[in-house]
């Protein structure tokens, strides 16, 4: 493996799992940019949305402010 592509698989190991409680920006599949800020609510995946375990790499946030009042939140 190249050293660019060991760097590379190496930055992802460094990544942190957010806090509870972190401020976060809310992105949209159909539309570009920020389209709502929140707050993140929990990273446990067990946790349940619509009686489905949250899952890995999936966080529960609370929108706060609707940047965009007509994105699907």
């Amino acid at each position: 493996m190249s050293n660019r592509a060991s760097n590379i698989m190496e930055g992802t190991n460094n990544m942190r799992e957010p806090s509870v409680g972190a401020k976060c920006k809310l992105l949209s599949w159909y539309k570009k940019g920020e389209v709502a800020e929140g707050e993140i609510f929990s990273t446990n995946l067990a946790d349940l949305v619509y009686f489905k375990p949250l899952g890995f790499d999936a966080w529960k946030v609370s929108v706060d402010i609707a940047v965009d009042e007509k994105a699907y939140l």
